[in-house]
């Protein structure tokens, strides 16, 4: 879309809104006191739009949070004086306060500028409504931590890719997958605050079958490598939990007909657990036919994880669990409606306690609804469609918060003080124009590797060719029915997701230009020069270490696309031969979703290390 034109809707939307920017006059003002500042979420006649900007807003509270700004989150709406007017926000609104830490208020400020007004580190159209608070303001917050996410990757968990994009579009740039053996090596609170278990692998045809070998790969393994004592080990000691589906399921006390924990003895977190997490005191029963979409409505409108969402939208549903039993430690947050007549009005999604941490559960799969792995999957309603960004952001913050407080701003500092900031800040731009090439050959290898990903997207749409090719030839269904060698709905997602990995490797590259032009004004700064050369030794890891996973993609691709060759032509193969390409494709699918990690985390460790340094430098010049 042309930057003019967004611009335009950006503008047509503040303006349905009644937003004035936060740039005010300090002629028709004067000196006077500003207690902070404070940003509440848009919304707007066009969702695409509306998405973009609370996006943008979101990565500004995360960019706050890493650097040890303090933000709180209202639990209630707050009428409050800003920029010389009274003005009202909804409960989910962010409060940033002056600290009284001069380094800190600097800092703060010249963010705001950035995201407000104009960034030199970033090309971006969309300036997000920020607004001065003008007055003390007394209200219930949750105080918000720097959201630190481990994403568990067992043999049987799937879907991991969408809460790793839910997460990156809104800015939660740390994250990490860890698989079983990784869990007691890596898993504490120090490194993480949230765990997300995702839902569970849909490999199976059968969902009798699936549940039952995905619940008895689970049990062994968890006897194994010990994985759920560790993970109720961390979420006892305040870490945070958050599943779907799969992850509901595992979360609870016990799945009927077989409730291991029927008298819940295994919640109490000084307990230990086998076969099954206990972390949430609820039963549940599966729902072995996939819904595919369901709609819920919200009967807790308190509850921080439903901030900014209308009472009922569209989900996604594929076969996650109807809870059956909620213990006192847990609460209902949302329920099926109109769905069916034995799911309507019982629960969809659970918030609970355990020990000293939160857990929030969802039998559906709101990861799905809005994301960019797989656009054409879930499609609700145009004016719902961006909800499953607001609910993951939500429940990412929330899990995270520290308890609900009283805020009572105090610190204060002048309005000179800040038109001062945004002075030394926007005159930085001219000082900007040259550029030292120290990143070329860390370019030219993710150029390589482009390439590289293009070629087996290339190999990969051959291989669905053939697959329609051979399903028109013999009346298959590839939607419904298994197909010879290659899951259809599985490769149909890697490729999107591939296309995923593209635009995060030219992000990379993009961030990569701009820490070369901004080199000269930093290079004085000694750390700054050897954690660039960490860096660039991080990233040269991790694209050797993509480049090794598509060498072993590209193969796998070569041996399937033989194989339907064969099929096509003799009708025939061993069933042996048959499990094994199906097993090898399978394990294909799954490789391109953890083993390509290294490529988003390229983008965000990036990201985080220009803006950590060039935050430092504003707020010093």
């Amino acid at each position: 879309m042309d930057k003019k034109i967004v611009s335009f809707i950006i503008f047509s939307c503040f303006l349905t809104l009644s937003i004035s920017p936060l740039i005010a006059s300090s002629e028709d003002k004067g000196d006077v006191l500003i207690y902070g500042f404070i940003v509440s979420l848009v919304a707007c006649e066009n969702a695409a739009i509306e998405n973009q900007i609370n996006c943008r807003i979101k990565h500004m509270i995360n960019d706050f949070l890493r650097e040890q700004i303090p933000v709180f989150w209202a639990t209630t709406n707050i009428t409050v004086l800003t920029n010389e007017m009274e003005q009202n926000f909804y409960k989910g609104t962010f409060i940033i306060p002056f600290t009284g830490n001069n380094t800190l208020d600097t800092k703060l400020t010249a963010i705001i500028y950035d995201y407000n007004q104009s960034s030199e580190i970033e090309e971006n159209n969309i300036k997000i409504p920020v607004y001065e608070l003008m007055e003390e303001l007394n209200v219930q917050v949750y105080k918000l931590s720097e959201v630190k996410i481990a994403i568990f990757k067992s043999s049987r968990t799937d879907g991991e890719s969408f809460y790793l994009d839910a997460a990156g579009k809104c800015g939660f740039l740390t994250f990490e997958f860890l698989e079983d053996e990784e869990l007691s090596q890596k898993l504490n609170n120090t490194a993480f605050n949230v765990i997300v278990w995702p839902g569970g692998d849909t490999y199976y045809s059968s969902k009798i079958l699936k549940l039952f070998r995905v619940a008895f790969s689970e049990f062994a393994s968890s006897l194994f490598y010990n994985r759920y004592n560790i993970i109720r080990g961390f979420i006892g000691s305040g870490g945070a939990y958050i599943g779907s589906c799969y992850g509901a399921f595992y979360a609870s006390c016990g799945v009927l007909p077989f409730p291991i924990y029927l008298k819940r003895r295994a919640y109490n977190p000084k307990l230990r657990s086998i076969g099954i997490l206990a972390i949430s005191d609820v039963l549940t029963v599966p729902i072995i036919t996939p819904l595919v979409t369901i709609h819920e409505r919200i009967v807790d409108n308190t509850h921080p994880v439903t901030y900014g969402l209308g009472t009922i939208w569209t989900d996604a549903h594929l076969g996650g669990p109807r809870f059956v039993h909620v213990g006192k430690n847990s609460q209902v947050v949302a329920t099926f409606y109109n769905t069916s007549r034995t799911l309507d009005g019982t629960p969809s999604w659970i918030s609970s306690r355990f020990g000293d941490g939160k857990v929030m559960i969802f039998s559906g799969h709101p990861e799905f609804i809005d994301s960019d792995v797989y656009p054409n999957f879930m499609k609700p309603a145009v004016e719902e469609y961006y909800v499953g960004k607001k609910i993951i952001s939500n429940a990412f913050y929330y899990t995270t918060s520290k308890e609900k407080s009283e805020l009572q701003t105090s610190q204060s500092k002048p309005l000179s003080f800040i038109t001062e900031i945004w002075g030394k800040t926007s005159n930085l731009t001219a000082d900007i124009n040259e550029m030292e090439n120290i990143l070329d050959e860390i370019k030219n290898s993710i150029n390589e590797t482009i390439g590289e990903i293009t070629d087996l997207i290339n190999k990969i749409n051959m291989a669905l060719d053939l697959i329609r090719e051979i399903a028109d030839e013999k009346n298959i269904d590839v939607n419904n029915e298994s197909i010879t060698f290659l899951n259809y709905f599985y490769t149909r997602f890697t490729t999107h997701y591939l296309r995923l990995f593209i635009e995060y490797f030219e992000d990379t590259i993009e961030t990569l230009n701009v820490m070369e032009k901004i080199y000269p004004l930093l290079k004085n700064d000694t750390n700054f020069v050897q954690q660039v050369e960490a860096l660039k030794t991080d990233l040269s890891t991790k694209i050797n270490e993509s480049k090794i996973i598509l060498s072993n993609s590209q193969d796998i691709i070569i041996e399937c696309e033989e194989a339907l060759l064969d099929y096509q032509q003799n009708q025939n193969l061993p069933t042996t031969q048959e499990k094994r390409i199906n097993e090898k494709t399978h394990k294909f699918n799954k490789q391109i979703g953890t083993g390509f990690q290294h490529i988003p985390q390229m983008h965000f460790n990036s990201l985080k290390f220009l803006r950590h340094y060039w935050y430092n430098y504003e707020s010093m010049v």
